[in-house]
């Protein structure tokens, strides 16, 4: 969907990415706050029997539900926990 037939990343994609990946780290980029907005506001459920969260082709919503599971796991004290969190986030 993306770059290439294997959905998205090709071989010639690998310095890109080692690329953004210094940049990353540079003063610059440490003193910036990480914008993940890009479609938000604009997430839906899926209503085909798949769960989860889904947007345009073009968003962070992926982005923004691995960081909020990871926080998610980070900071609950036991499983039943991070399953209310869980529910909690896709009804938002």
């Amino acid at each position: 969907r993306a770059f290439g037939p294997a959905g998205f990343l090709e071989q010639d994609d690998s310095e890109n990415w080692c690329e953004i990946q210094k940049l990353l780290k540079g003063h610059r980029a440490r003193n910036s706050k990480l914008c993940l907005e890009m479609g938000l506001g604009q997430e839906k459920r899926r209503d085909d029997g798949i769960p989860g969260i889904t947007n345009y082709i073009f968003s962070e919503t992926a982005a923004r539900g691995m960081y909020q599971r990871w926080a998610d796991l980070l900071s609950s004290e036991s499983w039943q926990e991070v399953l209310d969190k869980t529910a909690a986030y896709q009804q938002e």
